[in-house]
C-alpha cells in the first residue's frame, strides 16, 4: 500500500445531504434530473457496443444492480453464482433484482482488510450469498458473472454510476456519468477504511458535460469503467462529501472476493438435499445389514 495515501473522514449517516444518490446535473449548472431507465447507451454509446455488452444482451451492468433489504434500504450488485456485493456499512439482507426477491442464505463475509501504515483495517465491503431461486419460485438472475476490474481506474476515465438512491418519487434505479478525478486514495467511512477512487461534483479539468453524485440509498451500488473497449465492475458506491463521490476500488480486493466466492457455502436447500442423500445412504446400509443378518 502506498504510504502517501491520504485518509479522509466522511460521515455517512448524519443528514440526508451528507449522503446523496446518483443524480445527474446539466453541465455546468441547472436543476437535477434523474436517469431511471436503461438508456445509458444514448449518452455513452460504448455501453452497448463494447465487447460482451452488445445490443439485446441482458447481461449488462444495469441488470446486475439491485436493492438490499427492500425499497427503503440500500443497493447491491449481483456478481453471479448466488453472490451479492455491497458496502460494508450495509447489512446483508434479501436481494431484489427486477422485482424478484432472492433470500439471504445467512452467510456473509466482511473480512476484507486494507493495510495502512502497518495496521490492517476492515474495508467497507460486504459479500454475501443469496438463494438463486426467487421467493416466487422463479430463476431469473443474470446468467453470466460480472467481470471485476484488475487495476485502479485511471484519472479522466468516465464511470457509469448505478444505484437505488432517493430520487424524486420513492427510490428507483438510476444512473449517471462522471469523470474519475482521484484514485489510489484511502477514505474512512464509519468503522471501515477502503482503497478508493473518487469523482468531483460540477466543473472539472476534463470538460465533463454530464456529472453525477451519490445520494442516500446508493450505498452498495455499482460503478462501471470501460477499459480497452470492455466494461468492468470497478467500484462500489461508498460515500459522498461536499457532493464529491467516493467508491470502493474493487481491483484492490479482487483476489479476496474471488477466494470467498470459490469457497461457496451451499444454500440451505442444498444442505437439505445433502442430509436427505445421507439419510437414504444410511437407510440403504441399514437395510443391507438386516438382509445379510437374516
Amino acid at each position: 500500500m502506498n504510504p502517501s495515501r491520504f485518509l479522509a473522514t466522511v460521515l455517512l449517516i448524519t443528514a440526508a445531504a451528507s449522503l446523496r444518490a446518483v443524480e445527474t446535473v446539466p453541465y455546468p449548472s441547472g436543476s437535477p434530473y434523474y436517469n431511471t431507465s436503461n438508456t445509458i447507451s444514448s449518452s455513452l454509446s460504448s455501453w452497448t457496443n463494447a465487447s460482451g455488452w452488445g445490443s439485446g444482451n441482458t447481461n449488462t451492468g444495469w441488470n446486475y444492480v439491485g436493492q438490499v433489504g427492500g425499497a427503503n434500504d440500500a443497493s447491491g450488485v449481483y456478481l453471479g453464482n448466488g453472490w451479492v456485493i455491497t458496502a460494508g456499512h450495509v447489512s446483508a439482507h434479501d436481494f431484489t433484482l427486477d422485482t424478484n426477491t432472492y433470500a439471504f442464505t445467512g452467510y456473509s463475509n466482511t473480512n476484507f482488510t486494507l493495510n495502512i501504515n502497518g495496521t490492517n483495517q476492515f474495508a467497507d465491503l460486504n459479500l454475501f450469498q443469496i438463494s438463486t431461486t426467487s421467493t416466487s419460485g422463479n430463476v431469473l438472475l443474470p446468467t453470466n458473472n460480472l467481470t471485476l476490474a484488475s487495476s485502479f481506474p485511471d484519472k479522466s476515465n468516465q464511470v457509469v454510476m448505478i444505484g437505488y438512491g432517493d430520487v424524486q418519487v420513492g427510490r428507483d434505479k438510476s444512473w449517471g456519468i462522471n469523470t474519475i478525478t482521484a484514485n489510489d486514495i484511502a477514505i474512512s467511512v464509519s468503522s471501515y477504511v477502503s482503497a478508493d477512487f473518487a469523482t468531483a461534483y460540477g466543473t472539472n479539468a476534463y470538460g465533463t458535460t454530464n456529472t453525477a453524485t451519490l445520494i442516500l440509498g446508493d450505498s452498495g451500488g455499482g460503478d462501471f469503467v470501460n477499459v480497452s473497449g470492455s466494461w468492468y465492475l470497478s467500484g462500489i458506491n461508498e460515500a459522498v462529501n461536499n457532493r464529491d463521490s467516493y467508491f470502493v476500488d474493487l481491483s484492490y480486493y479482487k483476489s479476496r472476493i474471488q477466494s470467498v466466492m470459490a469457497s461457496a457455502v451451499p444454500e440451505p436447500g442444498t444442505y437439505s438435499l445433502m442430509a436427505l442423500g445421507l439419510g437414504v445412504i444410511s437407510l440403504s446400509l441399514w437395510r443391507n445389514r438386516r438382509i445379510s443378518s437374516q
